[in-house]
């Protein structure tokens, strides 16, 4: 039986700044908390494509994988950017 990882949602997003590309349904690594994770794009972030330097916002996780999305779709009226 293979148990799937929980996802968890922050109450509060934080910074952080992709390390290797991030795609729709792909896995890339961002840089949170001076540490390299593997992430990938949360739900809401459909159809974007984050590559290297790009600033996102770490929303949650799903065990060890950051979820997150782009810092300037966030900016331009998501709660989760108003609650940063």
């Amino acid at each position: 039986m293979t148990v799937q990882p929980t996802t968890h949602w922050f109450s509060q997003p934080h910074r952080g700044v992709v390390e290797e590309t991030i795609t729709q349904g792909g896995r890339g690594r961002v840089k949170y908390e001076a540490t390299s994770w593997p992430a990938e794009l949360a739900p809401s972030a459909k159809d974007a494509s984050l590559p290297p330097k790009a600033a996102v916002l770490v929303v949650g996780r799903t065990g060890l994988v950051l979820l997150v999305m782009p810092a300037e779709v966030a900016v331009q009226g998501s709660a989760v950017a108003n609650s940063s």
